[in-house]
């Protein structure tokens, strides 16, 4: 059974996550999650004025869980889309074919 890894045409994880696309998306699920967050978690901190560089450290690691998620999210779905179109395996074990 052959998988997309060893059809040698498999683009690197960290290329596609560097595109423009995923990047810009994934910078805009930061910015607009990350802020929800932010509010949740450090909201009653802020509004006292308690703004510390442990706060600001834990409020940038708020923001990046969201960019990270949807960038790993897209990456997963562009090697799958690639996969179906080849007819080679997806990478959740689900053979797909051409037809």
């Amino acid at each position: 059974m052959e998988t997309r890894e060893s059809s040698g045409e498999n683009e690197p994880w960290l290329r596609m996550a560097l595109q423009p696309l995923v990047i810009r998306r994934a910078a805009l699920y930061a910015v607009v999650v990350g802020a929800i967050l932010i509010a949740i978690n450090h909201g009653g901190a802020l509004l006292a004025g308690d703004v510390s560089g442990n706060r600001i450290v834990r409020m940038v690691l708020t923001t990046a869980v969201p960019y990270v998620v949807s960038t790993l999210s897209s990456v997963g779905a562009m090697r799958a889309m690639e996969a179906r179109s080849q007819g080679f395996e997806d990478p959740n074990g689900v053979r797909c074919e051409i037809r």
